[in-house]
């Protein structure tokens, strides 16, 4: 199962910025990798590598500076997760999780603006996912 997180930058990019990677990860690496996956992360593995694979992680997060946050290219990340087989498992782990950073093609803020939205008219994810063309 390992194999099929490895390939997630949005993965890498939480483990750098929460370092919780040791830089020795002991005799068994992969168990302790898989100690940090959530449950219900998203399976990389059924359809290829996802096209965020080969991308700097910290494209699809804001950098923040004392006023504000904002994404290196933003548009670029978008268009990333739009091209991917894997959008739409990304945006609702995402929405489901309450995740930071573009995934799924959206932003946080988005993300919010979908789960009102849902929230208010009953529509499902999947409704919602047609909705905004994924």
């Amino acid at each position: 199962m390992l194999n099929s997180y490895v390939y997630s930058p949005h993965l890498q990019f939480s483990l750098k910025v929460l370092d919780l990677v040791p830089i020795n990860l002991g005799d068994n690496p992969k168990d302790d990798m898989e100690n940090l996956i959530q449950n219900d992360y998203p399976d990389f593995s059924s359809k290829g590598k996802p096209a965020c694979a080969s991308e700097d992680p910290e494209l699809f997060y804001a950098q923040e500076t004392e006023t504000t946050a904002l994404y290196i290219d933003e548009a670029r990340a978008k268009a990333i997760c739009k091209s991917c087989p894997y959008v739409i498992q990304c945006l609702e782990y995402a929405i489901k999780t309450s995740e930071i950073g573009i995934w799924g093609g959206t932003t946080e803020g988005q993300r919010t603006r979908l789960k009102k939205q849902m929230k208010a008219t009953g529509q499902t994810f999947q409704e919602i996912a047609v909705s905004i063309k994924l």
